[in-house]
């Protein structure tokens, strides 16, 4: 039942924001793809948890010029991430460039947590605060300038004293799919 009203709340938004870009003249398109996460250092912190894993994503991308666009994705990570039964994280990011590009954005956990690890009986689900993430990639054109391939690497931090003192245990790698359902 949550699949369904996820899927439904993401077509509801999916129509709300094409429509306006289509009228506009902007380039946009969709993509589907794989993120894969593995620690690379150490965490500090009491609970166990997988160290590695693929979650799946889908995104949203409006180009408002030839090299900026913004990107929305809804990123779901395997059941144990964390400890956590479901873990999903809505994603927003600025993105400069075009083949090769770089971004800044913010995302927030939206985590349903496994029974030893719930503060109160009934409170399994909670929202992380927003955390910010830098995205760096390179996107291949598959089929012409329609179909591209867009393969990433992300740093995630919480304070930006973190971007500075680079820590390698939040950097992760991805790749997705793209179609552009309009000229970018």
């Amino acid at each position: 039942m949550a699949i369904l009203k996820t899927s439904l709340v993401c077509c509801v938004l999916f129509t709300l924001i094409t429509r306006p870009s289509l009228a506009a003249g902007f380039g946009h398109g969709i993509a589907f793809g794989a993120h894969y996460f593995h620690v690379l250092g150490e965490i500090d912190d009491s609970r166990e948890f997988e160290e590695d894993g693929v979650g799946y994503n889908f995104s949203y991308r409006l180009c408002l010029s030839k090299i900026f666009s913004l990107d929305g994705v809804l990123q779901s990570y395997p059941s144990g991430y964390y400890q956590a039964e479901k873990v999903w994280s809505p994603e927003v990011y600025a993105v400069l460039g075009r083949t090769l590009y770089v971004g800044i954005g913010a995302l927030a956990y939206r985590v349903t947590w496994s029974e030893p690890f719930r503060d109160e009986p009934g409170d399994e689900r909670d929202w992380s605060d927003v955390t910010y993430a830098l995205i760096g990639g390179v996107e291949l054109p598959l089929i012409l300038d329609v179909v591209t391939l867009d393969i990433n690497a992300r740093y995630v931090f919480s304070d930006w004293q973190e971007v500075e003192e680079f820590q390698e245990d939040t950097l992760t790698f991805g790749g997705r799919v793209r179609i552009y359902l309009t000229r970018r």
